[in-house]
């Protein structure tokens, strides 16, 4: 097996993260058929709040990501990520806030 990167540790997380939404999508597609989800919410609203927290979660985690290296209490080896920053975070740390 090649060298392991940052980037390679996060597929498996965001393969379970991708299961996990299909399998909640498919238990409400169910749950819906069956007349047991009484207040429904429009598939509309419910990609415009995912969108509006994901966008805070790449928000924060930019900012504390950066204040966290910049202050040296976490530190990167340069050999097992991209070299893609955002400001010094690298860009294999945004792949937390997105499995969210």
């Amino acid at each position: 097996m090649g060298e392991l990167t940052y980037a390679v540790l996060c597929i498996p997380f965001l393969l379970i993260s991708a299961a996990a939404a299909v399998t909640a999508r498919r238990a409400h597609l169910r749950r819906r058929a069956s007349g047991s989800v009484h207040a429904e919410a429009r598939p509309r609203d419910l990609v415009v709040a995912a969108a509006l927290a994901m966008g805070v979660l790449f928000v924060l985690t930019a900012i504390f990501d950066n204040v966290i290296i910049g202050i040296g209490l976490v530190a990167y080896d340069e050999s097992v990520i991209s070299g893609l920053r955002i400001g010094r975070a690298p860009i294999e740390d945004f792949a937390y806030p997105w499995r969210v």
